[in-house]
């Protein structure tokens, strides 16, 4: 058990086996945010739906009770106080096990993922949903991308992918995928119900988030195993001197 414990959350270098998979995340996340900001910036068809599933989900949201409607906000302390204190948790134990290229997975992946929403909302500068009666409490600042959908994906896809290969069960890797994925869908639909963000916005976030998960991640991983690499043949020459 303590070998197992040894191991918990460090990186399986799957990106850096395979780095296509980080470049086909970050493709495809770029491609269906652009398709996004063009449909916002063109007031394409998208919109309509957009105002169709908010107004749909805000009716239903002054007819739930009480304790669904908290319920279903939980979506807001996951996409935010629960990622504050999720990543500060792995992060100080990164720090304490010395392992450093998860530190930096962590930090560069979770500080970078906001940031990009900040610049690309304050771009786009797209209105909330605004209502007459609602159901939470409205945010002033621009939504498109979703900010919470963005670290959804960053930090919750990034405990899943560290913590699956110290698992030896199929069907418990499988019970942390299914998890990490509900987590993230949960946080987006807690902001569409509530009135947060429109749509579009929850997609474009989830679409930064795995763009910005696939390059960073890979790019991390692949430093580190070259870094890594390169030590083990300088020691050899060593030992062969």
């Amino acid at each position: 058990m303590s070998e197992r414990i040894k191991g918990w959350l460090r990186s399986p270098d799957l990106l850096a086996k395979k780095p296509q998979i980080g470049w086909i995340m970050f493709i495809v996340g770029v491609f269906v945010f652009t398709l996004l900001a063009i449909n916002l910036k063109a007031n394409g068809p998208l919109l309509k739906v957009d105002t169709s599933v908010t107004n749909a989900l805000h009716n239903t949201a002054l007819n739930v009770s009480k304790g669904m409607l908290n319920f279903i906000k939980l979506g807001w302390t996951f996409g935010n106080e629960g990622v504050m204190v999720l990543g500060g948790l792995m992060g100080l134990y990164f720090i304490i096990r010395r392992y450093w290229k998860e530190l930096w997975m962590v930090a560069v992946g979770n500080i970078g993922g906001p940031l990009m929403f900040l610049a690309l909302s304050h771009i786009f500068n797209r209105h909330r949903p605004a209502f007459a009666v609602p159901v939470a409490a409205t945010l002033t600042g621009p939504g498109f991308p979703s900010g919470h959908t963005v670290v959804a994906v960053t930090l919750y896809g990034l405990l899943a992918y560290l913590l699956i290969p110290t698992i030896s069960s199929r069907f418990w890797k499988w019970v942390v995928i299914v998890l990490a994925v509900l987590i993230m869908l949960f946080i987006g639909f807690s902001r569409l119900f509530v009135g947060g963000h429109y749509l579009t916005d929850v997609i474009a976030g989830y679409a930064v988030g795995v763009a910005w998960a696939g390059i960073v991640y890979m790019t991390i991983e692949t430093y580190f195993v070259r870094r890594n690499t390169r030590k083990r043949m300088k020691r050899l020459e060593e030992q062969h001197d």
